[in-house]
């Protein structure tokens, strides 16, 4: 399984923009550093997921995603050194107005302050039932408290780690697959899962590459073959691979999305990006999009799950590239280059030979 390279030591300094999403704030990634206190905490419950949770791995990068998203890492609140917040970081009254759901106060007002209506709390913003269910005390004083970093950041960790479905020898949230349905299981919208992807990836130590110049595999590499790669279109430049609905789908080269695909196009749902290497890589019939318009996305990083939309005869990838004149080009070559671990050259793509 391909796997972003998010295991080791987090990164202070984010190195690309956060998209904005409908429904969640529009802004850049955060041009300080990310708080001592926070960057411990978010450590701390990543080295203790696999003693506390079956076994899980979960990269440091993943909660620091989340707290970006969440609440700007505590912005809004002064932290001790002991992890407290303070004024309480408080969500939006849950009272069915505007973009919420309606949720009943269910904690007599105890965490936070309302007893009407639920709102969520703290720096990882813990709806009060879900703290109940699943409230750590990350800094051992013996008090579970979702306005703690330490506390907080280790319920998010349990959060993921024990999200469905179960996992017998425990989660493994470097394979992006399982972080995306462990992401969904935290917030169930599209939009919040793609903003917090982009936040991991600006968090994260950049994925080692298989070719030269940052190119990626679309999917697993265990999904193909040399013969796979070499497949020519049926149509024109371009290349397709079937694939079971829901698989994870790769930026093969960093960029910016440039649009997204309507549902009912000869694309279906699909991504345009616009490589930093000046070729423009576009995905189509998607089932599921992970990124948005605007988005800058890394190379490696999961954009979007395979499905059957548009003018598809069955679920699969279909990925067309091509060069800043606009000249459709053979994705093929590279692709090759890249499963081979060789190095990549785009410009040198050919324009034909890669139809039947």
């Amino acid at each position: 399984m391909t796997r972003w390279a998010i295991a080791g030591a987090l990164l202070l300094m984010p190195v690309l923009l956060v998209g904005g999403a409908a429904g969640y704030a529009a802004s850049s990634a955060p041009a300080a550093q990310i708080p001592a206190v926070a960057a411990a905490a978010y450590q701390q419950a990543a080295d203790a997921a696999p003693q506390y949770f079956d076994g899980c791995r979960l990269p440091a990068a993943v909660l620091a995603g989340i707290g970006w998203v969440e609440s700007r890492h505590a912005a809004a609140a002064t932290l001790t050194d002991d992890g407290d917040t303070s004024p309480a970081i408080l969500g939006p009254r849950l009272d069915g107005t505007g973009d919420t759901r309606a949720i009943a106060d269910t904690d007599g007002g105890e965490l936070d302050g309302d007893t009407e209506w639920d709102r969520a709390v703290g720096p990882m913003q813990f709806i009060p039932s879900t703290w109940r269910r699943l409230g750590q005390d990350g800094n051992d004083e013996g008090t579970a408290d979702p306005h703690n970093y330490f506390d907080a950041a280790l319920a998010a960790a349990a959060h993921l780690c024990l999200a469905p479905p179960p996992a017998s020898v425990g989660k493994d949230l470097t394979d992006p697959e399982q972080l995306i349905a462990a992401l969904y299981a935290y917030n169930r919208s599209s939009d919040y899962v793609a903003q917090v992807l982009a936040a991991i990836a600006a968090y994260a130590p950049a994925p080692p590459t298989l070719g030269a110049g940052g190119y990626r595999l679309p999917v697993d590499a265990r999904l193909l073959t040399p013969e796979l790669l070499a497949r020519p279109h049926h149509d024109y430049p371009a290349w397709d691979l079937a694939l079971p609905t829901g698989t994870t789908v790769h930026a093969i080269h960093a960029g910016t999305v440039a649009a997204t695909t309507r549902l009912d196009s000869r694309c279906g749902l699909g991504l345009v990006v616009a490589g930093t290497d000046g070729f423009t890589y576009t995905y189509c019939h998607a089932s599921t999009l992970y990124a948005a318009a605007g988005q800058q996305v890394a190379a490696g990083q999961p954009i979007l799950a395979a499905g059957a939309t548009g003018n598809a005869s069955g679920s699969h990838l279909h990925l067309g590239m091509r060069r800043p004149d606009g000249a459709l080009v053979c994705p093929q070559p590279l692709l090759l280059a890249t499963y081979a671990g060789l190095p990549a050259a785009p410009h040198t793509l050919p324009t034909s030979g890669c139809t039947s």
